[in-house]
């Protein structure tokens, strides 16, 4: 069985939507799906058509809560061998995409594949780009690996990715297959708002590994969090703020320091050579390295 856990936002179009591209999945017999709300909401009795389609699970909570811990609710609640994530605005992309992921996962630890994401530009959806993203996890792999989900407002479900990307040893990556299509507001991945989270989200990940045994991928993923906050770096004028992103993610670099033991050019080669970093816009890192320099 399959459960798909989703955190409900808004009772909306875009929730009909989701539940909807469930429903016409063609191993619908094998889904079960839990949706976590806010209390507030009152889903129950609001969706009984679907409950024709697939049997689903009601997770309450009050007041306010992180990403990350709704995504743990949810799993705690999910009792399937297999599971994934869907936000409510998101849906699933055609009739066969989770029998997909089921029949690439069967002999593996976790199953990537290409995700279609969409960003508002003026009063239209753009098609931004495509990448190794959506997946399908193993109960078991993530149980033996220890990996949870940060309990942040952001980045919670990316770092959570990230982690049983590098923690497990026998991945799936299909990039023939799209799953989800998400809509985006911007065209940017993270937010000054939300650094914080970020820079906690690679300490998270960082202190999952061995410097051992992975130490290419750990410096490899330092190097490419340094290049995504370097897109963030330069988009923002304010000298007081420059700064504030360079000492938030001092930790960063330090790690980066510290599991290195490959050029920068190696690294460099490393990340835009790897498919799940494929379309990551390629920065000189230089520079901003150097800027680190100066902290330390």
């Amino acid at each position: 069985m399959i459960d798909i856990i989703v955190n409900v936002s808004e009772i909306n179009d875009d929730f009909f939507k989701s539940l909807f591209s469930i429903g016409i999945q063609s191993i619908k017999d094998k889904i079960n799906v839990i949706l976590v709300y806010n209390s507030s909401l009152k889903i129950k009795g609001k969706i009984d058509k679907f409950e024709k389609l697939f049997k689903i699970d009601y997770i309450e909570y009050d007041g306010s809560l992180k990403k990350g811990e709704i995504y743990k609710l949810g799993f705690e609640k999910s009792k399937s061998d297999y599971f994934m994530f869907l936000d409510s605005p998101d849906v699933i992309y055609d009739y066969y995409s989770v029998e997909s992921l089921y029949n690439n996962i069967v002999d593996s630890d976790l199953c990537y594949v290409t995700s279609e994401n969409f960003y508002m530009n003026d009063e239209s959806f753009v098609n931004s780009f495509n990448y190794i993203y959506s997946k399908l996890f193993s109960r078991k792999v993530i149980k033996d690996n220890k990996i949870k989900f940060i309990e942040t407002d952001a980045y919670s479900d990316y770092f959570y990715v990230l982690a049983c990307n590098l923690v497990c040893n026998n991945n799936v990556i299909n990039s023939d297959i799209y799953v989800c299509k998400h809509d985006f507001f911007d065209n940017s991945f993270i937010s000054i708002d939300y650094l914080e989270d970020y820079v906690f989200g690679v300490d998270y990940v960082a202190s999952l590994l061995s410097t051992k045994s992975l130490n290419s991928q750990v410096s490899t993923l330092l190097f490419k969090n340094l290049n995504d906050i370097y897109l963030l770096y330069n988009d923002v004028d304010d000298l007081e703020v420059r700064e504030d992103i360079i000492k938030k993610t001092l930790s960063i670099y330090r790690k980066y320091m510290e599991y290195n033991k490959y050029s920068d050019e190696e690294n460099e080669k490393n990340i835009f050579n790897n498919n799940f970093y494929k379309n990551i816009p390629k920065v000189s890192f230089f520079e901003f390295l150097n800027l680190y320099k100066k902290y330390l």
